[in-house]
């Protein structure tokens, strides 16, 4: 059978660390499955570009299928348009000239604690790209329930369960993880209170006062506290405990040149980490890390759940946020080798559940279905594969201003003839 080549409609950026690794972890897995021989991922566009009619041109003509995801693309703020009401900028009558079979894939609703609900372009599109999908693959149950409120009854039996990559990365990227892992006090924290967490109605300065006294109780029980930005925002919380007399080490992982695997490399050594972002939490359980989660968006807990650890989710507006933290951390370093290796066979099981929709994609594009196998990058891949990140990720730029220069140019026109 010939090899299907596929476009990736993603996200390349330094911004956010989830975003970086999560999109080239999906072309890893897809380029991997069944010893390279199914698929190859050979074009990729930034998702929140306006698709226009070249674009669907150039994917009718050369590709087998699109890829879209994964990650919490669901959401109406973060690349707000009224083409679809969500991140992928593609308006319904572009949507209806593409004629390759999409596969969404470990996509989540991201829809924030008290956030709006979406636009009502939405329905109609979300609607229109699962009619034409191949696979469905949404990223957590709770995703799966809460979408059905806006597809037809009829397209409901599409959607299947696909976690994200990143809760995998231990199979994606062996190399990287560290089987041996032994506990030690060491417990990363990655703080997340931003206007979201405002929005929703979480108390910041109490739940910083809580996590602040908690790692002051840890520091004198001879504890090495690590504070883990993700984005440049999480750097808040480090600053906060500086000002406060309060030494912790401050792990930066956004904006790191040729950083696309450091944040993995980092959390493969990290016995513990407390995380408030989804990517804080699946990544750090993707290399084998315990992980106790605030949770300040349904997602966090969504994910517990799916990997039957809900009891490692805290509720941040718990009158003992603090004692429920220590707890947690206590619990994982007096039995930390059974609670790894309990978060072990549920990441085999979700790698066992990725290679049997990875089966059922390969069926549904007449791909070879293999016998569901996985071949990871090689040390000489993965650094070939920076690059070419690097590459795409400036051209993206370049064709986003073009796009911004390009419309103003209309504009401008439209101003002179009126």
């Amino acid at each position: 059978m010939a090899i299907k080549r596929l476009f990736h409609f993603d996200v390349k950026t330094y911004a956010n660390y989830g975003d970086t690794i999560l999109f080239e972890a999906i072309r890893h897995l897809f380029n991997g499955y069944n010893g390279n021989r199914s698929f190859h991922v050979t074009g990729t566009r930034n998702l929140r570009h306006e698709v226009g009619p070249a674009m669907v041109k150039g994917i009718n003509e050369h590709f087998d299928a699109a890829v879209i995801g994964g990650g919490g693309l669901f959401l109406r703020d973060t690349n707000a348009n009224m083409n679809s009401g969500w991140q992928w900028n593609c308006s319904v009558p572009v949507l209806k000239k593409i004629e390759k079979p999409l596969i969404l894939f470990a996509v989540g609703n991201n829809r924030f604690i008290g956030q709006e609900d979406f636009a009502p372009v939405f329905c109609e599109h979300v609607n229109l790209t699962f009619e034409k999908a191949s696979f469905v693959g949404l990223r957590n149950r709770g995703s799966i329930e809460s979408m059905k409120e806006y597809v037809r009854p009829e397209l409901h039996e599409k959607i299947v369960y696909q976690p994200c990559i990143t809760t995998i990365a231990s199979h994606i990227f062996p190399d990287i993880f560290k089987p041996d892992l032994r506990r030690e006090k060491r417990v990363g924290f990655q703080v997340t209170m931003s206007k979201r967490q405002d929005m929703g109605g979480f108390d910041k300065p109490a739940i910083y006062k809580a996590m602040e006294d908690a790692i002051v109780d840890l520091k004198r029980r001879g504890w090495e506290v690590e504070i883990i930005a993700h984005v440049k925002g999480d750097e808040e919380f480090y600053d906060h405990l500086a000002s406060r007399g309060i030494n912790t080490k401050l792990i930066v992982l956004h904006h790191i040149p040729r950083g696309l695997y450091e944040g993995m490399k980092y959390y493969s050594t990290l016995p513990i980490t407390v995380g408030m972002r989804g990517h804080g939490q699946m990544i750090p359980f993707g290399v084998g890390n315990g992980i106790i989660s605030i949770q300040v968006h349904n997602k966090l807990r969504y994910f517990l759940r799916d990997v039957n650890h809900e009891q490692y989710c805290i509720n941040p507006r718990s009158e003992d946020l603090k004692g429920r933290l220590l707890t947690l951390v206590d619990d994982w370093y007096e039995d930390f080798d059974n609670k790894r290796a309990a978060f072990g066979r549920e990441r085999q099981n979700l790698f066992d559940i990725t290679m049997s929709n990875m089966k059922s994609i390969s069926t549904a594009l007449g791909a070879d279905e293999g016998d569901g196998q996985f071949s990871p990058y090689s040390s000489f891949a993965r650094e070939l594969s920076i690059t070419a990140y690097n590459d795409s990720m400036h051209r993206d730029a370049e064709g986003s201003r073009a796009l911004d220069l390009a419309r103003k140019n209309r504009l401008l026109q439209q101003k002179l003839l009126a």
